[in-house]
């Protein structure tokens, strides 16, 4: 268990820390699997906790994101839910030796963990972000932080540049202080408005949390429109494609879109060749796009 003073020093006493269960090589859960667990384990009381509350505790998307991540949960048997309040569960023992386990009586206090931070509200970083950063800042290996947090190397590396290309500096503003979420202020009813609902951004829709993996989307579907598809066309094309991952945080998923232009291109000059022989396939390339891309 990592101590916090380091932390308090470098970040101030006022922000907050929240815990991650330590686990083990056999693990299968992913970051977000295991902060929404560590959330119900060290923060839930016995009345349980909603999936609004783990939204503004975590960061995630409370329609998107966290119910995926509680459906993983629950198929594990680590989360039990009764209406709308969910608790965290012991681990069975199919899943113990996932953890670092110790002896005590209370669930809480059986879980090793290590200390992460969390992004403030309309901080550019995203929850692993977050948790990433600070123990760069600490001086922690890429290895270690890959360990801990259950991300690729590949991901560490890219956080890391991000954080080298800032000169190695940090905001302090990017992190949540103590007390923000539970001091929030019910939003106070607006009158209706007969504007037209604003659509989600892609990567939020997918459950994308990685940023770097986020403006590759946005940056493929503006590539895509600029080439020809329609806006509905484009954003179909990459719920698909990305969607077909387990993981949409992935290094495949980031490999597989930093190719995206130069295969989009051989796809659109195919399209133009087959139109100037009297084959129009569709209005534009999306089907033949599709037909690539084996989706």
């Amino acid at each position: 268990m990592g101590s916090l003073a380091p932390l308090k020093k470098k970040f101030g006493t006022n922000k907050r820390f929240t815990r991650l269960v330590a686990v083990r090589k056999p693990c299968p859960l992913g970051f977000n699997e295991l902060v929404v667990y560590s959330t119900l384990i060290f923060r839930a009381k016995e009345s349980g906790m909603s999936a609004r509350k783990i939204s503004l505790l975590t960061g995630f998307h409370q329609s998107v994101t966290t119910p995926k991540i509680l459906a993983t949960l629950r198929g594990h048997g680590l989360v039990v839910q009764s209406q709308d309040k969910l608790w965290s569960a012991v681990a069975p023992d199919a899943v113990a030796d996932w953890f670092a386990l110790q002896p005590a009586e209370e669930l809480a206090n059986r879980f090793r963990y290590n200390w992460i931070s969390v992004p403030a509200d309309g901080s550019p970083l995203t929850p692993l972000h977050a948790a990433i950063i600070p123990q760069l800042v600490l001086g922690k290996s890429h290895a270690q932080i890959s360990r801990w947090l259950r991300v690729s190397l590949k991901t560490v590396g890219r956080v890391a540049k991000m954080l080298q290309d800032n000169g190695n500096k940090f905001n302090r503003s990017w992190f949540q202080d103590k007390g923000v979420v539970e001091k929030k202020a019910p939003k106070q009813p607006v009158q209706e408005q007969p504007t037209k609902a604003k659509e989600p951004a892609l990567p939020e829709l997918l459950g994308v949390t990685d940023r770097y993996i986020a403006i590759q989307i946005d940056r493929s579907v503006n590539y895509a429109e600029a080439g020809g598809l329609t806006p509905k066309q484009a954003r179909q094309f990459f719920a698909d494609l990305v969607g077909q991952f387990k993981n949409p945080n992935g290094d495949n998923v980031y490999d597989l879109l930093s190719g995206f232009a130069p295969k989009f291109d051989k796809v659109k000059a195919d399209h133009n060749h087959n139109r100037s022989n009297g084959k129009a396939y569709a209005d534009n390339c999306y089907h033949l796009l599709r037909k690539e891309y084996g989706i």
